[in-house]
């Protein structure tokens, strides 16, 4: 007995009444829409990786192209993204923060041979995507196997697995089904269009059979879902009744419902498709001379990937009003049109897609030479203007290759806009699928932004900054229970980043957040945060960003494999390398500092200002005021050089905890009220410790209450490898498994000008089956590439 899910959806976006004072005008729907798009610039982000499925020790190999929302062009206001690969259950498993550099960025994620198989979902955004809907964030599943998953898995983890796979299963043979009435409402007495959508909770399409009955039970349409689970029906509904509609699902099991969103009058708004254009078309039904004066006139808006294309004016007692708009004065990709009344209120709103312009720019050709080498030759079929750059990646497969379910072409003119999942979404983007495409439109909503919260200024709350002169460190900090009052604490924070002079400083707002900005550096580096508490109030944690991200809500979906379980009773598999431990830069707790302690009469006191000009950390204060001490590099002599064989470091302490040198020079003056320098006798408190001299730092606790310093890992931005071929272990994994794919050349900066053709040799010791080639790329212009070639190879062998 199969489940059911039913969904009565009256339009694909949910539209809520305003009133503006005043009328409505063209000028200002253009307005509104203008500066929403300056105050708030949105972004689309590809990422391009090697392959769609990974083995564990495999390396995923990745380009970013990050392109402004309307225009497609390389988002050369944009400097850093975020790159996370998580499993399906939250966790985080790796993290890169990229630079981006004219639009573009590359890296690469190690996947280690500890690795549990699995669901894994590769996140993209900026910072500022954050400030809006997270469904704006590239997201994409795939799978990781691991051959010795079966000694890796704990019990723990496969009572996981077995849940999850529970819930594939359960997810398979529950049904929901969405029926989208065009434009948003059925009105009495006109013509209506109804598009309707079948799946199962993973997302797959579900054929179904339907009839649309009256309160008699009588047949007014047979309905069926030609294109997978989606279809489309017209009907006029009779004033005064009432409609249901009966579905049968697979197994024969049906369901009945009423439809209950029919209105007695209003105006409706359709979209038709025709060969290289489209009809657009407003009705209504009102009661003679009872037209509501606010519908008279009403204006139609079309937007094309967000940018205004024309405003309408419409006198609604001339309906029915046809429009005929040629698909070349349209942006390719997705459409709106948007109807409103005199008052700006949104009545009805409909996507529409123009399909991209199939053109495949680059000539591909294969050479196989006696030595088992391969050449593939890629050459510019048409001029490509020097600002386009493009990726490149090469994989062997011993089975017949299936197509991507996505590519740069699928992203940036279809999935970025809408807010469903969609099954196979290339087979949308063909001029021949005109009718399957718009189905798709009609099911689907328009997720980037509403034109009633453009209109009524209801503008997204700003939090985090754009990053475009580097990127900026996050942080949020949690104070304990007896301080989580709103406006009652804030806290003074302070980072210092290795080798860098410059403290910087911010205060928390009364949630705890911070930000600290315009960094530019590569690679990993030490880093010391210091909080100072306000209001003598307590901190109980601190989470960096970027934070993590809940997957709690994530859906399952028709990526998603069932899991591993089975555990082997042999020990466990050794693997390779130990974890990496380091000090972690996401979520931190704290406790308690001890209270600073006397050690009697020092031999120099140095009593620092809060607002002291003349030193920046204690390593000015060590050169410029403590008599006899030597500093070289990180290294501090405060008695001159006793041993040759020992250390000559004196004891370094900051309220009685001991640090090294290096930690010691770099601490911001501002934290401190006073040096004391202990060197002969007055040193010998402190015993042996105290033979080479004694600095003793205090905080300002007179001033200040608790002080908490964290030595943490920043990351800057990701230092990327160089591809290479040579990788043992994929080798013998792809002589040894008929299902790996292995990458044999990976290019992410491809570019025509300086060399064309483009020559790929590639040696095997035996050849494959076949060799497949994907290309990628965008130009300064937005157009956007992809290439995909297949050579099978009669010859190979196993």
């Amino acid at each position: 007995m199969y489940r059911f899910i039913i969904f009565l959806s009256l339009v694909s976006i949910s539209f809520l009444p305003y009133t503006t004072k005043g009328q409505v005008s063209v000028d200002s729907i253009y307005k509104s829409l203008e500066k929403y798009d300056s105050l708030f610039p949105r972004h689309k982000i590809h990422l391009h990786t090697d392959k769609d499925t990974y083995h564990a020790s495999d390396v995923v190999w990745l380009k970013a192209y990050v392109v402004s929302a309307i225009t497609h062009q390389p988002a050369t206001d944009v400097k850093t993204l975020y790159v996370e690969i998580f499993n399906t259950t939250g966790d985080l498993y790796s993290r890169k923060r990229l630079n981006v550099e004219e639009g573009y960025a590359k890296g690469e994620f190690f996947l280690k041979d500890s690795i549990l198989a699995g669901n894994y979902v590769i996140r993209a955004y900026t910072s500022w995507m954050l400030n809006f809907d997270n469904r704006n964030i590239f997201e994409k599943v795939f799978h990781i196997e691991n051959p010795l998953s079966i000694n890796l898995i704990s019990r723990r983890q496969v009572r996981k697995n077995r849940r999850t796979n529970q819930q594939i299963e359960r997810a398979r043979q529950q049904y929901k089904f969405n029926y989208y009435p065009e434009g948003g409402v059925l009105v009495e007495g006109v013509n209506n269009r109804v598009a309707f959508k079948a799946t199962n909770e993973l997302g797959q399409d579900v054929e179904i059979k339907a009839k649309l009955i009256n309160d008699n039970k009588n047949e007014v349409l047979s309905i069926k879902s030609p294109y997978g689970g989606k279809g489309m029906f017209e009907f006029i509904p009779s004033a005064g009744s009432n409609y249901s509609l009966l579905i049968e699902f697979p197994g024969d099991e049906s369901q009945r419902y009423r439809i209950r969103d029919i209105v007695s009058s209003g105006n409706t708004l359709q979209v038709r498709p025709l060969e290289g254009e489209f009809e657009i078309i407003v009705d209504g039904s009102f009661p003679a001379g009872q037209i509501p004066p606010e519908r008279n006139p009403l204006y139609l808006a079309v937007h094309s990937r967000g940018k205004i294309v024309d405003i309408y004016q419409i006198e609604n007692d001339a309906l029915p009003y046809r429009l005929v708009l040629q698909n070349d004065t349209l942006m390719p990709g997705i459409s709106v049109a948007g109807l409103f009344n005199s008052k700006g209120e949104v009545i009805a709103e409909r996507l529409f897609f123009v399909p991209p312009p199939e053109s495949n720019p680059f000539s591909i050709s294969k050479q196989t030479f006696s030595d088992s080498t391969v050449r593939l030759t890629v050459d510019a079929q048409q001029p490509i203007i020097d600002t386009a750059s493009f990726s490149v990646a090469v994989s062997a497969s011993h089975k017949a290759p299936d197509f991507p379910d996505n590519n740069i072409l699928t992203t940036l003119f279809i999935t970025s806009d809408i807010s469903s999942t969609i099954e196979n979404p290339h087979a949308y983007l063909s001029a021949k699928e005109t009718k399957e495409a718009d189905l798709l439109m009609m099911v689907s909503g328009w997720k980037r932004y509403s034109w009633q919260d453009i209109q009524q200024g209801n503008y997204p709350d700003i939090k985090y900054k754009r990053e475009q002169d580097g990127f900026s460190v996050y942080g949020h900090i949690e104070p304990t229970e007896r301080s989580q009052a709103l406006g009652e604490t804030i806290f003074d924070v302070t980072l210092q980043v290795e080798d860098e002079q410059k403290v910087h400083a911010v205060q928390t707002d009364y949630d705890g957040e911070f930000q600290f900005d315009g960094f530019n550096k590569h690679g990993s580096y030490e880093a010391r945060l210091t909080i100072q508490e306000k209001n003598k109030k307590s901190l109980q944690a601190l989470e960096l960003f970027p934070k993590r991200v809940s997957m709690d809500d994530y859906p399952l979906s028709f990526y998603y494999q069932e899991l591993s379980e089975k555990r082997s009773p042999r020990a466990w598999f050794s693997f390779s390398g130990a974890p990496e431990i380091r000090k972690t830069d996401r979520y931190l707790t704290f406790f308690k500092k001890s209270s600073a302690r006397s050690y009697g009469r020092a031999d120099q006191v140095i009593h620092l200002k809060a607002n002291d000009e003349r030193y920046n950390t204690l390593r000015d204060v060590l050169v410029r005021s403590v008599a006899g001490v030597q500093i070289e590099g990180n290294s501090i002599t405060l008695r001159g050089k006793s041993s040759v064989y020992f250390s000559n470091q004196p004891l370094l302490l900051v309220d009685g905890s001991e640090f090294t040198s290096r930690q010691f020079l770099v601490i911001p003056t501002i934290e401190v009220s006073r040096l004391e320098v202990f060197k002969g006798s007055s040193a010998t408190i402190f015993g042996l410790r105290g033979a080479n001299g004694v600095l003793y730092a205090h905080t300002r606790r007179g001033q200040l209450p608790e002080r908490v310093i964290i030595e943490y890992v920043l990351d800057g931005y990701y230092v990327s490898k160089e591809f290479s071929e040579v990788d043992v272990k994929a080798d013998e994994l792809f002589r040894e498994s008929l299902d790996y794919d292995k990458t044999v050349y990976w290019e992410p900066a491809l570019n025509f000008e300086s060399q064309s053709p483009h020559v790929i040799n590639i040696s095997f010791d035996k050849l494959p089956a076949y060799l497949i080639m994907t290309i990628e790329g965008v130009d300064g212009q937005g157009n956007v590439y992809f290439t995909r070639e297949v050579f099978k190879n009669d010859t190979s062998s196993r």
